[in-house]
């Protein structure tokens, strides 16, 4: 996240979405920073408004929040560090009166990041759908793009592409032509580039089409920061049974719902990112995203 002072605000980046210029306001009270509900903006790639809201949660199920007024940090000025008090959570939500989170920060805290990037973690590519296989004229590959170096430190998401090969080690292109999201040409593909089309992202879990025969890719981390750093090249030559690793939905779960990222509800999960909502016997809600 990017943060910025100014007289007694602080003002944090939506740590959602590395692209979008949208920022959340809190109060500078003393040694205390507070945030209320508040409207960040609407998320374009994914057709919804998203807010910041301050959740609280249970430590015996870390998974279901409920909302609340406002979140407090504990402030230090001279660190210019703030940390969540207890059971709070951060929420990007999907409206602002009920918990539809598309994503979740529990105990947040945050330091000033001091940038000592290493050599970024390989990608983990858990599926690979040849072209024409499974439907005419496209081909995917799905994959874990982990936000950290080997050393399990964190990098700059708005640092970090990818870059996919071919069996010949030629650079595979992306261009407006095959795909509708794109302006230009691009052998570098970013972090946050979700378009709900041919490319999608659900936090650390990626997803791409692509439009020619290929019998092998390969796939490659990049960190364009103080220097550039790349990952090995992790290869793939078939489709691997993992696929992308979710929760698992728990056994106390009485009813799960899938819905589009519009909110309206689905009999089944559909191509590309839904949210799965998991309603449990006691009444609570979880809300979690989905690729397929």
């Amino acid at each position: 996240m990017e943060v910025a002072f100014a007289d007694n605000k602080v003002y944090v980046s939506n740590p959602y979405s590395t692209t979008a210029l949208q920022w959340a306001e809190g109060e500078i009270k003393g040694n205390s920073v507070v945030f209320a509900r508040q409207y960040l903006g609407p998320n374009e790639s994914d057709g919804y408004h998203i807010f910041f809201v301050p959740g609280v949660y249970s430590e015996t199920a870390p998974d279901f929040f409920d909302l609340a007024d406002t979140l407090r940090f504990n402030y230090d000025n001279t660190a210019k560090s703030l940390t969540a008090t207890d059971l709070q959570s951060i929420l990007i939500n999907v409206g602002d009166r009920r918990v539809f989170t598309a994503a979740a920060y529990i105990n947040p805290s945050l330091s000033p990041y001091t940038a000592t990037a290493g050599k970024p973690a390989n990608p983990e590519i858990t599926s690979f759908g040849r072209y024409g296989e499974e439907a005419e004229g496209e081909g995917y590959l799905q994959f874990e793009f982990p936000s950290e170096d080997v050393y399990a430190q964190p990098l700059f998401k708005n640092n970090l592409y990818y870059k996919v090969y071919t069996a010949e080690g030629k650079t595979l292109t992306f261009s407006p032509e095959k795909y509708s999201g794109l302006d230009t040409e691009i052998t570098e593909v970013p972090y946050g580039l979700n378009d709900n089309t041919d490319f999608f992202m659900a936090d650390d879990s990626h997803k791409f089409y692509f439009f020619q025969a290929a019998d092998s890719l390969g796939l490659q981390t990049v960190y364009k920061g103080e220097q550039e750093l790349s990952s090995d090249i992790v290869w793939t030559t078939g489709r691997t049974t993992t696929g992308i690793s979710q929760p698992a939905i728990s056994q106390t779960a009485a009813e799960v719902r899938y819905y589009d990222l519009q909110g309206r509800r689905l009999s089944q999960p559909r191509r590309g990112v839904c949210i799965r909502q998991r309603v449990m016997t006691n009444g609570s809600v979880a809300n979690d995203k989905t690729i397929k």
